[in-house]
């Protein structure tokens, strides 16, 4: 008899499995493809995030920075609705590209309580030095596919978007 509050050793093995053997055992083949997905999403995402910062301002300053660039003066609201990012991640963002040199915040002229937001040249800067090691990466990564390749991802891309929008119950006309 075992004394209480011990679990018996071959139970023990057994809940250790999942563990041991990775949780790959009990996923499907969709399961695994959208894992594989997944990680390389991430993977890609994080090297490009590294390079981009070592170069003087991350993918996510450098996506922000380009957005004002292109845009042109905008608020911080808009900024937030473009990128589909939350309002107060935005503003904690500006806060320390601000601090940066990289933006400044100044009184819209028909409305006093809203700052508009427009880049430095020093952010063009930034801007300069990262955005060439982003199209570098990018191109090295996607141009290991031949066009063929290319052309069947972009397919399977859209095609996984559009079932995206659907499951979203979004309307894509």
């Amino acid at each position: 008899m075992q004394p209480k509050g011990r679990v018996p050793l071959r139970r023990l093995q057994l809940m250790a499995i999942p563990f041991i053997e990775g949780p790959h055992k009990f996923m499907s083949d969709l399961d695994l493809l959208a894992k594989s997905y997944g990680t390389l999403f991430l993977r890609m995402h994080r090297l490009l995030d590294r390079r981009m910062a070592a170069g003087g301002a991350s993918l996510a300053k450098t996506k922000m920075l380009m957005c004002v660039d292109q845009r042109g003066p905008m608020r911080a609201a808009d900024i937030a609705d473009y990128l589909g990012m939350a309002p107060r991640t935005v503003t904690e963002a500006l806060d320390k590209l601000e601090r940066d040199g990289l933006l400044v915040r100044s009184p819209d002229a028909s409305d006093r309580r809203v700052k508009q937001i427009t880049i430095t040249g020093k952010g063009e800067q930034a801007i300069a030095a990262t955005e060439p090691l982003r199209v570098e990466l990018v191109d090295l990564i996607f141009g290991s596919l031949d066009a063929e390749q290319r052309a069947s991802l972009a397919t399977i891309i859209e095609q996984l978007s559009a079932k995206v929008d659907k499951v979203e119950g979004i309307d894509p006309d």
